[in-house]
């Protein structure tokens, strides 16, 4: 979940944001990795990916989806 939302926080600030770090409070490291993944997926995929995963967390947590499932499924939804 952190990385989508990372790359999220990211690329909706788009190339005009001068310090990511001031604006986000995301490390140098972090906002690195999201960059690598800059335009891989748009803005609608990545909120879609992150409405997912946590659904999966939730269903998981209070029992609804066994956790062995729970990846193999995210995966497929997710790709």
């Amino acid at each position: 979940y952190t990385n989508f939302r990372n790359l999220f926080i990211v690329q909706s600030l788009g190339s005009s944001c001068s310090d990511y770090e001031k604006v986000t409070g995301l490390t140098k490291f972090q906002i690195n990795q999201a960059r690598r993944n800059l335009g891989k997926y748009d803005i609608r995929e990545l909120r879609a990916a992150m409405d997912i995963i946590q659904e999966m967390e939730y269903g998981v947590k209070v029992g609804l989806i066994e956790e062995e499932f729970s990846l193999d499924y995210l995966i497929a939804q997710i790709v």
